[in-house]
């Protein structure tokens, strides 16, 4: 009575309560000024049906160890790089770089414009080799996630339970689906479930926290409205293709005559448009024209999309940029005939909407609009947020599991090939 209990579960602690009384019955309430979302979540931390193990009594005789026994049981962890509260465990940093060398291959096989393995090792990236852009990668990474760890502790972000809970149920599965590599490797469940799923989480979280509306940094509806005027374009397309299959099951274009049939209807949609009629107007008439029944959605599109997506896209893509807005052309490009129509801008910058999610093809998404005005603010605050970290280095733990293992490992399991 009196001391305190620590309850730990995936090597975090996340409660240490004071014995108000002697337990002697194996029954303990902890009791505090908890809210009610707080309790649910400790609660459901702590469920042995969640966790599948159950929780037995040790000793009665507990006494808190010194800073000494704890630093020194801390240094038996095996770590790689660690600050005064966060770690990342010599699994975690085996994950990161097994993650960084498939990047790496990705990379060069683009590159090179082959997926064979062949002098891989002898590559480079952005002008790196490939060994220690794999390292310098995997050491970001690592970075990343404590930076982001201490981040959500300071600004006190919750992530949803059930959320975190359902990605590690796909994330289970996905390690299962591979377990002798990743035992292999030296690559724990926990530390797996850790990486996969908290950076995305606690960004996304984050991102919410410092521009959403009356945070910190919140962007304001006129200024989100203005960049997406400047920087988003939204569309309207039909298209046929101009090509079928002979007897022999080969690929041929159509006829003359039914080619000129297409493009006299897509002619006088064009007209339509340019003429007032509405996009409704066109897909109705090209539904005629073309014969489809209710239940065959045509070829058309309706999309809004960032600039920058599709500025060095397909010919298609550069049709559409090419287009003026509250205007209709026609093309054939690759055997396909195209009618693109180009909406004004500012009218869609009116349909910006809180969606929470919920898909409405009147509105856009602001969440989606917010992510890309702020996408390269968020990366800087993450960079920062980095390179203020104070945090040490284990060599031997580095030498020990370097990139050469990981990679023996990758190439012992025919990771290349397959």
């Amino acid at each position: 009575m009196g001391q305190q209990i620590s309850i730990w579960v995936d090597n975090e602690c996340i409660s240490a309560p004071k014995v108000n009384s002697v337990i002697t019955d194996g029954i303990a309430i902890i009791s505090g000024d908890f809210t009610e979302k707080d309790s649910a979540k400790l609660a459901y931390l702590i469920d042995p049906e969640r966790n599948k193990f159950c929780f037995s009594e040790k000793s009665r005789n507990i006494t808190l160890p010194t800073q000494k026994e704890y630093n020194e049981a801390l240094a038996n962890v095996p770590w790689v790089l660690k600050t005064e509260d966060t770690l990342v465990s010599l699994s975690m940093w085996t994950l990161c770089t097994f993650n960084s060398a498939s990047e790496a291959y990705n990379k060069v096989s683009s590159q090179s414009g082959t997926s064979s393995d062949v002098d891989f090792e002898d590559q480079k990236i952005g002008g790196k080799d490939v060994k220690d852009w794999i390292y310098d990668d995997a050491k970001k990474n690592a970075l990343e996630y404590i930076a982001l760890k201490e981040l959500a502790d300071k600004k006190k972000l919750e992530l949803d339970d059930s959320l975190i809970e359902m990605f590690k149920s796909y994330y289970r599965q996905f390690y299962e689906s591979s377990k002798s590599l990743f035992s292999d490797l030296g690559i724990s469940m926990d530390s797996f479930l850790k990486i996969s799923t908290y950076p995305s989480m606690i960004k996304s979280e984050l991102f919410k926290n410092l521009y959403g509306k009356g945070r910190e940094l919140e962007v304001k509806d006129d200024e989100l409205k203005t960049y997406f005027k400047e920087n988003y374009i939204s569309y309207y397309y039909v298209s046929v293709d101009l090509s079928t299959m002979d007897a022999d099951n080969n690929t041929i274009s159509v006829s003359d005559e039914t080619k000129a049939k297409y493009e006299q209807f897509f002619k006088k949609y064009e007209k339509m448009l340019n003429n007032g009629n509405t996009t409704d107007d066109v897909t109705k008439q090209y539904r005629i024209d073309l014969g489809l029944i209710d239940s065959q959605m045509p070829s058309s599109v309706y999309n809004v999309v960032h600039k920058s997506d599709i500025s060095e896209g397909t010919e298609l893509d550069r049709f559409i940029l090419g287009t003026k807005e509250k205007t209709a052309k026609v093309k054939i490009i690759d055997n396909t005939i195209y009618l693109v129509y180009r909406f004004d801008i500012r009218e869609k910058a009116d349909k910006i909407r809180d969606t929470d999610g919920n898909y409405d093809e009147s509105f856009i998404d602001r969440d989606s609009v917010l992510q890309n005005m702020k996408k390269d603010d968020f990366e800087e605050y993450i960079r920062k947020a980095v390179e203020s970290l104070a945090y040490e280095t284990n060599e031997s733990s580095i030498k020990n599991f370097s990139v050469d293992r990981a990679l023996k490992i990758i190439k012992s399991n025919n990771l290349w090939s397959n």
